[in-house]
C-alpha cells in the first residue's frame, strides 16, 4: 500500500549528530598536505564548520517535505519514493541516484520533467536515506528488481524510461536488460564494459587500460572495503 511520507528528524537525534561531530579529537588525522592521503584536512575541518556552524536542517527539511513522497513495501522491502506528476501524455520517467546519493540530486529536475508531461518517480534506493533498513544484501540486479515492481505499482504496464548514475546506473542497465518491454529508454552517465576476450590493440587502447588499471590500484579501496566488509 502506498501512504503519503513526510520527513520528521527527532531534535534528540539532531543533537546527537551535532555533539557526535564536535566531539571529534581531530588530532587523529595527521595532515598529508592537500588531498594526496585522503580528505584534505582543512576542507574538511571547513565543511564540518559549515555544518555545525551555519546549516539549518529544519529549513532543509521544511523544503523537503513540500515534495510529494510516499512510501510503500515492495517484496517485503520499505520503498521511500518522490513522486511528482505530469499531464500523463508523455512516458513515466524513473531517476536513480548512485552511491554516496540520494534521491536530492534531482531535486531540479523534478519540476521541467513534470511540466514536460512526465511523472517523475525518484526513489531512495534500498537500503538508502528513508528506504530503510533492509532484510538482506541487495545488489544492483535485485534492486532493478523492486524499482520496477515499484513502477508497475504506480503505472500499471505503462512502458518507462529510466535514467542512472553511479549504482543507479548499473540498476537502470539491468532494467533494461531483465525487463526490456518495459523499459522504452535509457540513459546512463557510467558506463562499464565487461568482456572476457577484449584486448587492447592500439598504442592510445594500451595507454588507456594502463592508466586505468593505475587508478584501480590507488583509488578502489573503499569499493573493495564496501564489497567484503561493509
Amino acid at each position: 500500500m502506498i501512504e503519503p511520507y513526510k520527513i520528521i528528524v527527532p531534535d534528540e537525534r539532531l543533537t546527537a549528530i551535532r555533539a557526535k561531530v564536535q566531539a571529534y579529537d581531530w588530532d587523529q588525522l595527521s595532515d598529508a598536505g592537500g588531498w594526496r592521503s585522503g580528505v584534505g584536512l582543512r576542507d574538511l575541518r571547513r565543511l564540518t564548520d559549515y555544518w555545525l556552524e551555519r546549516y539549518d536542517w529544519r529549513a532543509a527539511e521544511q523544503r523537503l517535505n513540500r515534495l510529494p513522497q510516499y512510501v510503500t513495501e515492495i517484496s517485503g522491502e520499505r520503498i521511500h519514493f518522490i513522486h511528482v506528476k505530469g499531464n500523463g501524455k508523455k512516458p513515466p520517467v524513473l531517476l536513480l541516484h548512485g552511491w554516496p546519493g540520494s534521491f536530492l540530486e534531482f531535486e531540479q529536475v523534478l519540476g521541467p520533467l513534470s511540466e514536460d508531461g512526465h511523472d517523475v518517480v525518484v526513489p531512495s534506493l534500498p537500503g538508502f536515506a528513508f528506504s530503510r533498513p533492509i532484510t538482506g544484501i541487495i545488489g544492483p540486479r535485485r534492486a532493478a528488481e523492486l524499482m520496477h515492481q515499484l513502477m508497475v505499482e504506480l503505472f500499471g504496464e505503462v512502458r518507462y524510461i529510466v535514467q542512472g548514475g553511479d549504482w543507479g546506473a548499473a540498476i537502470g542497465s539491468w532494467i533494461a536488460h531483465k525487463f526490456p518491454s518495459a523499459c522504452m529508454g535509457l540513459h546512463i552517465n557510467m558506463v562499464n564494459v565487461v568482456t572476457a576476450d577484449a584486448e587492447p590493440t592500439s598504442e592510445i587502447e594500451r595507454k588507456f587500460m594502463k592508466r586505468s588499471e593505475e587508478l584501480r590500484d590507488r583509488e578502489s579501496a573503499y569499493s573493495h572495503l564496501q564489497e567484503t566488509r561493509p
